[in-house]
């Protein structure tokens, strides 16, 4: 079906036996959510939805990091790779379209399962759980995007005046994953039976570290320092040793990461070279290796050289290439879980908050980068360091991205929201701050409109 709602339907594959909860395609709310048990697995599904190439197992990391210039593809090629990087997407292109319509993929089965189970009693932590994974789309769409539709219905509500949906502007969007993040904070738990499900699935802690987040975004810099400060004083969260970082699954460090049960590959298989078992189409921008102190175990821990790179088949090869290790356990098959949230992010975030929060270069938000530091086996900063606040904050924006390249994009995401994307990459224009809405989705709704630009 071509209307955009239609995105988001999915069909529920008949099961006799509930007991064991098992993910989903497709739920109908008022038929299959009898129980809780049955309330899980709808949940599951949307958790299914996010490990997918479309999104969290590639493409979505792929893309932002490539737009935020920490990966690069050294023969051009695939053309996909190459176009995100320069800037230069096209309107039709293929990822365009599949990453926009997975991410309503999972919102449509989020709203289904937020309408299924409101009056469910003992249903109240799923469906906390439910309102992070909704506020997490809806958030990484936005930033990818710019303003998008903004759908809480379920696909069950069938509306024929909301078949073509508008685009919702951002300060509307941006009070709903408020609003969402609040109530998941209150009604997720703290933790679960097992490390693997307390790590895996949403706690309150994973909503308290997005909406510190979403509050930075915001520029309410007293309220995110509050939310972040909330996770540190917890004590349930360290700085681990940097071996440990990406080579266990489930550390202390880790906030939430999605659980990988098999050997799928994509995210390994993409940014590992050919000699340990990628693809060898992407590298770390060579300039980027500059912004490592010298001593930096970073430098071994986070990335691999390679000197020269294997050549792929009637393809140039570049004199050498720095590629990003953090996902390799078993080659090139991903058994590595994905970390989308882990603790030393957050004291990153804590300490541009808590900086801009006090307008100055305080003794606390200088000690909290230097957890970091010191972690990687770098001297710590001192507050004299800094000439001033500006200063500081692009010190955090780049410890930001040694610490967190080849994870989230959040590069690109920082670059943007601090505007200094058009600077920092030397962008044509401050119109490619988003992607463009996929064609095929303004070709079947006459009410969607198209960024600025494409």
């Amino acid at each position: 079906m071509k209307k955009i709602f239609l995105i988001f339907l999915f069909f529920l594959t008949a099961c006799n036996d509930l007991i064991n909860p098992k993910p989903q395609d497709g739920v109908l709310a008022e038929t299959y959510f009898a129980n809780t048990t049955a309330a899980e697995a709808g949940v599951i599904a949307i958790y299914n939805r996010l490990i997918s190439r479309e999104l969290y197992l590639q493409d979505r990391v792929m893309a932002v990091e490539l737009l935020g210039g920490n990966i690069y593809p050294p023969n051009k090629t695939p053309p996909p790779f190459h176009d995100t990087y320069t800037h230069n997407i096209p309107t039709s292109a293929q990822a365009v379209f599949t990453l926009w319509s997975s991410f309503y993929t999972a919102i449509g089965r989020a709203n289904n399962v937020l309408y299924g189970i409101a009056d469910m009693k003992g249903a109240e932590a799923l469906y906390g759980e439910t309102l992070f994974l909704r506020a997490l789309m809806y958030f990484d769409l936005m930033r990818i995007y710019g303003d998008v539709p903004l759908v809480l219905e379920p696909t069950q509500v069938i509306n024929l005046n909301k078949i073509y949906v508008k685009r919702t502007p951002k300060e509307e969007i941006y009070k709903q994953i408020v609003t969402d993040l609040l109530l998941a904070e209150v009604l997720c738990p703290s933790e679960y039976a097992t490390t693997a499900a307390t790590k895996g699935r949403a706690t309150k802690w994973a909503a308290k570290m997005l909406l510190g987040k979403v509050y930075l975004y915001l520029g309410k810099y007293a309220e995110s320092e509050k939310k972040l400060a909330e996770i540190e004083s917890s004590a349930k969260f360290i700085i681990a040793p940097i071996q440990t970082i990406f080579k266990i699954n489930n550390i202390p460090e880790s906030i939430w990461e999605l659980q990988i049960t098999s050997n799928t590959g994509h995210l390994n298989s993409a940014l590992l070279p050919r000699n340990l078992g990628g693809q060898g189409q992407i590298a770390v921008e060579p300039n980027l290796l500059k912004m490592y102190e010298n001593g930096d175990l970073r430098l071994t821990n986070y990335l691999y050289k390679e000197n020269p790179p294997p050549t792929p088949t009637n393809q140039p090869a570049p004199t050498s290439a720095t590629s990003v290790i953090k996902y390799q356990k078993n080659n090139a098959f991903q058994t590595d879980n994905i970390m989308v949230m882990r603790y030393a992010e957050t004291l990153l975030i804590y300490a541009e908050s808590a900086a801009r929060n006090a307008n100055a270069v305080t003794e606390k938000a200088v000690n909290l980068l230097n957890a970091i530091r010191t972690r990687a086996g770098l001297n710590p900063k001192k507050t004299t360091d800094f000439a001033n606040l500006e200063a500081f904050i692009d010190e955090l924006l780049w410890e930001r991205r040694r610490e967190l390249i080849g994870e989230f994009g959040e590069t690109w995401f920082d670059l943007v929201r601090t505007d200094k994307a058009f600077d920092w990459l030397k962008l044509k224009s401050k119109n490619l701050y988003v992607i463009p809405i996929p064609d095929a989705e303004l070709r079947n709704n006459p009410n969607l409109t198209q960024n600025a630009g494409y």
